[in-house]
């Protein structure tokens, strides 16, 4: 399961809520797309079944979208979802490409720069609208468009002179 958005808050008194939708994969939110609602433990757990979305015109295009999911009919059960993080499986093409860059898969590797020196260990992924960051184990944060490669080891990065 990948995560790919949240449910920010209740929208209106009909059981629509805010999603920040953390993919570029919009149709995540489309009609009779099913998501699914991440438990304390971090496994799938209720499964929403979206019955209408609508893209919210907000400051971070193509992120923010209002949604309403099957049997969410009221304000108070919108109130309930804030919060709650949502995921789904990978997309069919998603999971064939050998080039695609799985950010949560970056937790735990080390980090180097274009000289082969050690920056430090991946240890969180930050979702920020100006753009995700890698979060190192000492605290810094690396914006994740400075990544240009990475294997099942290390992150290669090429970071602007005095970032670090």
């Amino acid at each position: 399961m990948l995560e790919v958005g949240r449910v920010l808050r209740a929208h209106g008194i009909r059981g629509e809520v805010v999603v920040y939708l953390s993919t570029n994969r919009t149709e995540r939110v489309q009609t009779a797309s099913a998501l699914y609602a991440l438990n304390d433990a971090g496994g799938p757990g209720n499964v929403l079944t979206v019955s209408r979305s609508r893209f919210s015109g907000d400051q971070w295009p193509g992120t923010r979208w209002i949604v309403k999911f099957k049997g969410i009919d009221t304000r108070d059960e919108a109130l309930q979802l804030r919060g709650v993080l949502l995921a789904a499986p990978p997309a069919s093409d998603q999971a064939d490409n050998p080039d695609a860059l799985w950010v949560d898969r970056l937790v735990g590797r080390m980090v180097v720069d274009l000289h082969g020196d050690e920056v430090g260990r991946v240890s969180a992924l930050i979702v920020n609208p100006g753009g995700d960051l890698l979060e190192l184990s000492d605290g810094r944060l690396i914006p994740l468009a400075f990544v240009i490669s990475h294997d099942e080891v290390r992150v290669v990065v090429d970071v602007p002179e005095g970032l670090l």
